[in-house]
């Protein structure tokens, strides 16, 4: 039987009284439905921790791999550079140095306003709000009650 089935049986029976029903038959199986529930939030909470982890490695062991790539181009360049060699075919691939050119900052305070972009990132912080409602209400916003269900 599933918990909202149980939590209505449990009030027709509360409202039928006068029936021959077992009240307490239909709490203790609530109770236990409960409890179920709240194993199989644990378990997801676990899954959910899990997978964090699991994201956290992936991300790790992408960043290994990314930076043997860089090393290893590093490497070759060097090699390559040390042999004069400027173009050269290797079985199946084709390398090749190219000219890049790139902005390098020598003293950012003497680059022109001109180039600059300034970028303003704005956090409300709430528990000052939460805190200074306390006293005066603050324009813009509200103090929502809710219940938070905590599973211990």
């Amino acid at each position: 039987m599933k918990l909202y089935e149980l939590n209505r049986d449990i009030i027709n029976a509360l409202e039928n009284l006068e029936e021959d029903q077992d009240i307490n038959s239909l709490l203790d199986q609530f109770s236990d439905k409960v409890e179920d529930v709240c194993k199989v939030i644990r378990h997801m909470e676990a899954k959910a921790s899990e997978a964090k982890e699991e994201k956290q490695r992936i991300a790790d062991v992408q960043k290994y791999y990314e930076n043997q790539v860089k090393s290893l181009k590093s490497y070759l360049s060097y090699n390559l550079t040390n042999q004069g060699v400027e173009n050269m075919e290797a079985g199946t691939f084709k390398l090749a140095f190219r000219k890049t050119k790139s902005v390098v900052f020598t003293d950012e305070a003497q680059i022109p306003d001109s180039f600059k972009e300034e970028v303003t990132t704005i956090k409300i912080n709430k528990n000052e709000i939460k805190s200074a409602w306390k006293s005066a209400a603050v324009p813009g916003t509200m103090i929502e009650e809710s219940k938070s269900l905590q599973i211990k």
